[in-house]
Order: structure tokens, then C-alpha cells, then sequence
């Protein structure tokens, strides 16, 4: 028993001491390997760092290239835009101006255009005004003159019976001083209408031929009267006076005397 005893004892003892180097072996081993896993971490997180550090240096220049670029094309951007933007601008500039100045033309134009159209109209205006104005007058004239050679006929109606052959002769002398008058005047009026009418053109044709008619009319009736009185015109005594000689006639022997 005592011998079992020894050998149990030995045996824990041994056993003891084993355990003890096992564990010994055992705490060694994990702290070489605590150290080996500091170390390995040492140099993993040194080699992160490292790593960290060149891609932080890398993404900086990235950005600061990729800003460079964004950079570049807005500027290039904004130039090619304000060369857009002037090229545009001029070109509304030149339209503006093209279309201000044909506006301005047309305008011209049509101010031309009325401008002569309104003169055209005035001087029709003036002239139809005073070709009216001058109608009447040469109406008035017509009539006055119509009465006065109407007078100068049943005067010398009145008086070829009552007054001599001299006296007859003196009043158809006068009557004819006033019948060349008239037709001096008549022949005045007609140049200043024809001179008028040629002046305002085509459109005082017909108030000039009414006028040329209206002044014809007296001497038509003028010439009848003339000649009437002119033919056969009894003296006192009863008998019928000698035809008179032509006009001409009468003149050559009217200076003559």
C-alpha cells in the first residue's frame, strides 16, 4: 500500500509537473503568438495606414484633377456660350437694323406717296375752286353783257327811227368799239383759261370748252344785231339808207378821216 502509495504520489507529482510544463509551453506559445499577432498587426495597420495615406494622396489629386477638368470644360463652356451669346446678339442687331431700315423706307415711301397725293389733290382742289370761281364770273359777264346788247338793241330799235343817219352812224361806231372790247376781253379770258388749264393738265379740258362755248355766245348774238342794223336802216325822210361797207372798209375810211 505504502508503495502504491509512493508511486500514486510520483505519479501526481509527475503529473503535476507536466501540467505544470504544459501549461508553461502552453502560456509561452500564446504569448508568442499574442506578439506575433501585435506584430502582424503592427504591420498590417501600418501597411493600412501606408495604403490609406497614398489613396487619401491619390483621391486629392484626383479631385484636384477632376476639379481641373470640371474647371476647364465650364470655362470652355461659359466662352463658347458668350461666343453663342455675342454671335446671337449681333446678328438680332443686324436684323433690328435691316428691319428699322426697311420699316423707315416703307414709311418714306408712303409719306412720299401721300405727300403727293396730297398735292395733286390740293392743286385739283385750287384748280376746280378757281375754275368754278372763274365760270361764275364769266357767267355773270354773259349775263350782264347779254342784258347790255339787248339794251343796245331796243335802243337802237327806239332811236333808227327817230334819230338821223350821223347819229345812227356814231352809235353803230360806238357799238362797235364796245363788240371789239368785247372780243379783245373775251380773247384775253380764253388765253388765261387755256394758259390755266394746260397748267393744271387734263382735267380743266371740259371746263374750258364750257367756257369757250359760253364766251362764243354773246358774239353769236352780237353778230346778228350788227348785222341787222348794219344792212338797211331808214333815215328821216322814209328811205332806206345805203348798205354799209365791210368792216374793214369802215376802219381805212375812219382813219382816213
Amino acid at each position: 500500500m505504502l508503495e502504491l502509495r509512493r508511486k500514486f504520489d510520483k505519479l501526481d507529482m509527475s503529473y503535476q509537473e507536466q501540467i505544470e510544463k504544459a501549461q508553461e509551453r502552453h502560456e509561452q506559445e500564446m504569448e508568442h503568438l499574442n506578439e506575433e499577432y501585435e506584430r502582424r498587426l503592427g504591420q498590417v495597420e501600418a501597411s493600412w495606414q501606408q495604403q490609406l495615406s497614398t489613396t487619401r494622396t491619390t483621391l486629392e489629386l484626383v479631385k484636384e484633377q477632376m476639379r481641373r477638368d470640371s474647371y476647364d470644360q465650364v470655362q470652355h463652356l461659359k466662352t463658347q456660350h458668350q461666343r453663342e451669346l455675342e454671335e446671337q446678339w449681333s446678328r438680332l442687331i443686324q436684323e433690328r437694323d435691316d428691319a428699322l431700315a426697311e420699316l423707315e423706307q416703307r414709311h418714306r415711301s408712303t409719306i412720299e406717296q401721300l405727300r403727293t397725293e396730297i398735292e395733286i389733290r390740293s392743286k385739283k382742289s385750287h384748280s376746280e375752286a378757281e375754275l368754278k370761281e372763274r365760270v361764275k364770273q364769266l357767267e355773270q359777264d354773259l349775263q350782264a353783257r347779254n342784258m347790255l346788247i339787248a339794251n343796245l338793241q331796243s335802243s337802237l330799235q327806239t332811236s333808227s327811227a327817230t334819230s338821223s343817219q350821223p347819229q345812227q352812224q356814231q352809235r353803230a361806231a360806238d357799238k362797235r368799239k364796245r363788240t371789239s372790247s368785247e372780243r379783245q376781253r373775251t380773247s384775253s379770258e380764253r388765253q388765261r383759261t387755256s394758259s390755266t388749264s394746260e397748267a393744271q393738265g387734263p382735267g380743266a379740258s371740259q371746263e374750258q370748252q364750257k367756257v369757250s362755248r359760253s364766251t362764243s355766245s354773246p358774239q353769236m348774238v352780237a353778230g346778228p344785231s350788227q348785222n341787222d342794223h348794219s344792212t338797211a336802216e331808214p333815215d328821216h325822210s322814209g328811205n332806206p339808207a345805203q348798205s354799209k361797207p365791210p368792216r374793214r372798209k369802215r376802219n381805212r375810211n375812219r382813219n382816213r378821216q
